[in-house]
């Protein structure tokens, strides 16, 4: 990565705006990449790699605009040093923008994380013969309908006609997950702190899957909503 002066340019977040050229190395043979990836945001804008996973990672709202700034700009120099502009490829805002650097430099392939892990362990035969699905994540919230491993699970069991319920530490945008879900139970709600809820994590889970079981009675004979289509990288295509 170079300035515009011809020296080179660190490439972290706030000195990005400084890139003028970008010069590949003299032998850019790479094996072929496949990347497993389970969310669908772009590089930039309202879903993209800052708005949605800067805040999570530590960044303050006086950061987001410089970063959001330094990504364009780095997506713009791509686009005219490399002939190549793939900000908006579903799943090109993975990771920070993980996914739009291996998509740009490595010639990579994005894949269902979920759809490539699910067939290595059988998951459809194992969801088949159950009467419950049961998942969870540390906390459920509009995030999860991105692409994450509970929505998958989810997704499928509807598919296949069988109720699903998740767990979570917190659970966040109830309504929406409860598009997916048959039921959603958090560990922690606003009478107890994190802390306790991560000390006694093990005698909340077994009271909220007391409260589970008592649910799932009253699903058994009640229709399964019609399936909804998850997001990956490839049907979103």
């Amino acid at each position: 990565f170079l300035g515009r002066d011809g020296g080179v340019v660190e490439p972290v977040p706030m000195h990005l705006p400084a890139l003028a050229h970008i010069e590949p190395p003299e032998d850019g043979a790479l094996p072929e990449t496949l990347v497993m990836c389970d969310v669908v945001n772009p590089l930039l804008g309202p879903r993209g790699a800052t708005a949605i996973f800067g805040p999570q990672k530590g960044a303050d709202k006086h950061s987001l605009p410089l970063l959001e700034t330094s990504l364009m700009h780095f997506a713009n120099v791509i686009a005219r040093e490399l002939k190549r502009d793939l900000r908006d490829v579903p799943g090109a805002g993975a990771a920070g923008g993980l996914g739009f650097g291996l998509l740009s430099f490595c010639g990579a392939t994005l894949r269902s994380g979920f759809e490539t892990i699910a067939e290595a362990v059988g998951l459809h035969d194992a969801i088949l013969e159950s009467d419950l699905v049961v998942t969870g994540e540390g906390c459920l919230d509009g995030q999860t309908l991105e692409g994450k491993g509970p929505a998958g699970i989810a997704f499928l069991a509807r598919r296949l006609g069988k109720p699903v319920v998740a767990f979570g530490g917190m659970v966040l945008e109830r309504e929406a997950l409860g598009q997916i879900f048959d039921g959603v139970y958090a560990l922690k709600d606003d009478a107890i702190t994190v802390e306790t809820a991560i000390r006694e994590a093990e005698s909340l889970l077994e009271r909220k899957a007391a409260s589970a079981a008592v649910d799932f009675a009253s699903l058994q004979g009640s229709r399964t909503p019609a399936p909804i289509q998850p997001h990956t990288p490839e049907n979103h295509a």
